[in-house]
């Protein structure tokens, strides 16, 4: 009687997975006691991120944390020899202004992410840093971003230029409408009768330049029309001294 009541139970145990034995790591994933390698019970190295078997973890965690770090920003595992390096690379003020310059923004957001210092970042050879760099590639978006992590808008560089400087040299006698760092700028606050280190507002060097849209934006902001150059002439005169009737006529 015995016999065919053992086979029965057999049988249903079959058709039940839920009777069945768990196998090691079955269930388990990456990231879990006892998953990712085979079968074989482990753990997720919190450093690396590799899954490390039971037996090895203190060893591995030890060795891994003593001799390696993990960057964040790069979400990459490096000697810890290579961690100064690594930090200069990302933080260096040359290649962050030189980025700007360029107008690449990718290198700009990496070393954002990695702590560089958007604000007080200074070019070694030019004194200038990421907003003048900004204003001389006349890029909105790029001078926006860089408004958003708190540069001022107003910085001098060796030779007493401001951004607003910078953009109203390089606004153009063919531009037909404001120049647009020009008019971000004004709109931002910056110093509309800031003399440079020649004595030029930002209405004076428009006007030299012949960019009447913009001068005329300028005064109409309430730029110093009658601020002079060191020789003693006003914007107007300067207007007229290079030729520029159009920028005359919108000054008067």
């Amino acid at each position: 009687v015995g016999g065919p009541q053992v086979l029965r139970i057999e049988e249903e145990q079959e058709e039940s997975p839920s009777n069945a034995a768990p196998r090691v790591g079955d269930g388990a994933g990456a990231g879990t006691p006892g998953g990712g390698l085979g079968g074989v019970e482990g753990s997720l190295c919190g450093n690396c991120r590799k899954m490390i078997p039971a037996a090895n973890v203190l060893a591995h965690s030890v060795s891994c944390y003593r001799n390696k770090f993990r960057c964040d920003a790069c979400d990459e595992v490096f000697e810890l020899s290579e961690r100064e390096a690594h930090a200069r690379l990302w933080t260096d003020p040359e290649r962050l202004v030189e980025a700007v310059g360029r107008g690449d923004r990718d290198t700009l957001q990496r070393m954002l992410e990695h702590g560089a210092d958007v604000c007080g970042s200074l070019h070694p050879k030019t004194g200038e840093g990421a907003m003048h760099a900004a204003a001389r590639l006349a890029d909105v978006e790029l001078l926006v971003l860089l408004l958003g992590h708190g540069v001022d808008v107003d910085p001098v560089n060796p030779q007493g230029e401001t951004p607003l400087h910078l953009a109203a040299a390089a606004a153009s006698a063919s531009d037909e409408a404001v120049a647009p760092m020009v008019k971000l700028l004004v709109e931002l606050g910056a110093s509309l009768n800031a003399a440079d280190g020649r004595g030029d507002t930002p209405l004076i060097l428009a006007c030299r330049r012949g960019a009447a849209p913009t001068a005329r934006h300028l005064v109409e902001q309430r730029a110093d029309a009658e601020a002079s150059t060191r020789l003693g002439d006003t914007p107007l005169q300067v207007a007229q001294q290079h030729g520029h009737q159009a920028t005359v006529l919108a000054l008067c």
